[in-house]
């Protein structure tokens, strides 16, 4: 268990908050990984057109993705642990570029599911890594407001990506939005490699560290059972309206631009965060649950309005990705700081383990049922996810083993210890222990290592 021993341990291990070049270079890997996931999207309605491929085959090439995105994120995560941020980093950007500009060179639905799991495991690498990059360099108090915004500019890239890879796909054909990832991967690596440092994290995972997260098995349990379920709604049910919208006879490029409005939203999300945070930490929470529930609920009625109502759909869950997930995975971070990557890995890989479900059975479901049922059945569980989180959040709050007590609330706590020992000490005087002179201070544990 951690105690506020972790942020002398950081100073003693040289640990230096990151220089502007550094952050911004550090925002690349999960930029891509936003860029890769999303921009897909629109590129599935241009294959099923131009390539004649099955919907179910384009739906299995986005839930071989997820799938693989998450399974592979806990091994990422320990593997960066040990050997370090920027090499874990470099490979999953390496693969990743090999995987996107493998793709469009083969024939066949099988090649393309294959080649898609394949950049997914790649992509697995690129936020837990910096998620724990950003944990091992900014302290508790900025940890929530740092991965907010790493998830706000990831969502903001995936929007953008939507609408450059579906005008793309419809213009110069679906091929040509995955040479350009890869493209862009080639180019985060030459940059990754330039300025990130190799140090190593300040301390590998060992026995202790390892029994760190053990220790924190209930609170650890809890959230990682939310994350699946969140996994299913959250990030499960967004890429259904891709396919729902093809149903209804709209093209990549339209598709791409309305579903730009996630991206958008998120980042306003992020933008009023603050705000609602002001009124109790965990509103946030109960603000973007709410919206899930409304974007899902909307998405069951598209055939009203299809673009419009898309949009509206997207903004909702775009929003409720900011406020709503972004509370959880801070708290990801906060489990086990010395199995930090683990940690991190774990949630990760159960959240899109969970999407991977949520968009095949979504898939299937929708072909017997269509998809305003299964939208408006998503929408029934987002709203006892929606209660589940709250819940857990409130539960959660300062309840995590392997954090440091806030300083505010520290120093409030021995104000009022000093303010009920106040009175004892003026009526009895003597009994006040004072210390003795003779005695010498006795170095502090931190101090020493």
């Amino acid at each position: 268990m951690a105690t506020s021993a972790e942020p002398a341990e950081r100073e003693a291990a040289g640990a230096r908050p990151l220089a502007g070049a550094q952050a911004l270079v550090l925002g690349l890997p999960p930029v891509l990984s936003y860029a890769d996931r999303f921009g897909y999207l629109p590129v599935t309605t241009a294959i099923a057109a131009q390539a004649g491929l099955s919907v179910a085959a384009i739906a299995w090439s986005v839930s071989g993705y997820l799938m693989a995105y998450g399974a592979g994120q806990p091994l990422w995560g320990a593997l960066s642990d040990r050997f370090g941020r920027r090499i874990v980093l470099l490979a999953g950007l390496a693969g990743l570029a090999v995987a996107d500009f493998a793709a469009p060179l083969m024939a066949g639905p099988a090649a393309l599911i294959a080649l898609r799991t394949i950049a997914g495991l790649m992509a697995g690498a690129l936020i837990p890594t910096t998620l724990a990059a950003v944990g091992d360099l900014i302290s508790e108090a900025r940890r929530h407001q740092a991965v907010s915004r790493v998830t706000s500019a990831g969502s903001a890239t995936g929007a953008a990506a939507m609408l450059v890879c579906g005008v793309l796909a419809d213009r110069f054909g679906w091929r040509l939005p995955l040479f350009v990832l890869s493209g862009f991967a080639v180019v985060a690596i030459a940059v990754t490699a330039w300025v990130l440092p190799g140090a190593r994290p300040p301390r590998p995972p060992s026995g202790r560290a390892l029994r760190e997260l053990w220790l924190a098995r209930k609170v650890a349990v809890r959230l990682y059972a939310f994350a699946f379920g969140e996994g299913i709604v959250m990030l499960g049910a967004f890429p259904l309206i891709v396919p729902a919208l093809r149903l209804l006879g709209q093209g990549a490029g339209a598709t791409g631009a309305t579903m730009g409005a996630y991206g958008l939203a998120a980042v306003a999300g992020t933008s009023v965060f603050g705000r609602l945070a002001a009124g109790g930490p965990n509103r946030p929470v109960l603000v973007g649950g709410l919206l899930l529930v409304a974007g899902l609920t909307i998405a069951a009625v598209l055939a009203a309005r299809p673009l419009l109502l898309a949009a509206v759909a997207s903004a909702c869950l775009g929003a409720a990705f900011s406020l709503f997930h972004s509370r959880f995975q801070a708290l990801a971070t906060q489990v086990a700081p010395g199995a930090r990557g683990l940690g991190i890995g774990l949630f990760a890989g159960l959240i899109f383990s969970g999407a991977a479900l949520g968009t095949g059975a979504g898939t299937a479901l929708a072909g017997h049922l269509g998809f305003p049922a299964v939208f408006a059945g998503l929408a029934l569980i987002a709203t006892g996810m929606l209660v589940a989180g709250y819940r857990l959040a409130r539960r959660s709050l300062g309840s995590y083993g392997g954090t440091d007590p806030p300083p505010q609330a520290e120093r409030r706590r021995r104000a009022i210890i000093g303010n009920a020992a106040r009175p004892i000490g003026a009526a009895f005087p003597q009994l006040i222990l004072r210390p003795a002179r003779s005695s010498p201070a006795r170095p502090s544990r931190s101090g020493c290592r």
